[in-house]
């Protein structure tokens, strides 16, 4: 929260930017953040499961508390400009946070330089994934310049395990208006929709009262639930607009109104015990 060199924090940190995460086809925050040494977990679940140094990590966007409920889904990393990986105590800075560090999310911004991207990505599973990204000017308004960024992506996939899939539709779109040199009022949307047949892994055999268990012997393609009935969706929605004024190239003020809605439901059938 300072204009400080990071070589200078008492903290270890990482910056996983933006070249970093197409260089490595990151898909997920943890599929990013698994390169930074103490950072372990991840699920095909979903992302809360990542652990920094053995704790549960606590997660920001934009260095505001961000929640951690998005069990069943992913965030979608095309929106992030950058990841960084802030390893330790940092309740001082954050307030309640997890003692192992927190991951803070960074979100791409406007751009007052016109440029456009269409990527396209075909993969094992049948995975296909297309992103559009586009940012630029829309004018200048007396005193106030306004810029746009719009991001929105398709992605439809299968997996290893039979029936197992996902289909998301996402949209994210910001404007930024600059007040003056020191001033800018930021504000964005994000709309996220999935549509998958969750994965559970191998069935138990429970043996009581021991209840020792032990792996049915399927193949490992096995799906233990019902495709006619399991399916989940979840569909959340992000409003953010900040205010900011630099004073000085050392201090400045921020101010940010953050609203957040989610929706889930599931059905599901599946083996969780069986007697001998």
């Amino acid at each position: 929260k300072t204009n400080t060199p990071m070589i200078e924090l008492p903290h270890s940190i990482q910056v996983l930017n933006k070249e970093f995460i197409a260089d490595t086809n990151s898909e997920t925050v943890f599929q990013a953040a698994r390169y930074v040494s103490n950072v372990v977990g991840g699920s095909q679940r979903g992302d809360d499961a990542i652990l920094v140094r053995g704790f549960a990590v606590t997660r920001l966007r934009n260095g505001q508390p961000y929640p951690t409920g998005n069990a069943f889904t992913f965030d979608e990393m095309a929106a992030f400009e950058r990841v960084e990986v802030i390893k330790g105590a940092s309740a001082v800075l954050y307030g309640t946070a997890s003692p192992g560090g927190l991951l803070n999310l960074v979100d791409k911004r406007p751009l007052a330089k016109r440029q456009s991207s269409l990527s396209l990505s075909v993969g094992s599973n049948d995975f296909h994934k297309g992103v559009l990204d586009t940012t630029g000017p829309i004018g200048k308004f007396g005193e106030v310049a306004v810029n746009y960024r719009a991001i929105a992506s398709y992605e439809d996939n299968e997996s290893w395990r039979w029936f197992v899939s996902r289909k998301r539709k996402y949209f994210n779109g910001a404007l930024e208006f600059v007040l003056g040199r020191n001033t800018n009022v930021w504000t964005h949307v994000e709309v996220q929709k999935d549509d998958l047949v969750d994965s559970y892994g191998k069935p138990y055999i429970w043996f009581s009262p021991a209840n020792a268990g032990t792996l049915l012997n399927v193949p490992d393609e096995f799906f233990r639930g019902d495709p006619g009935i399991d399916k989940k969706r979840v569909e959340r929605f992000s409003w953010e607009t900040t205010v900011q004024h630099e004073f000085n190239p050392n201090w400045s003020l921020r101010g940010s109104l953050v609203y957040g809605d989610a929706f889930g439901s599931r059905t599901e059938v599946f083996i969780s015990a069986q007697g001998p």
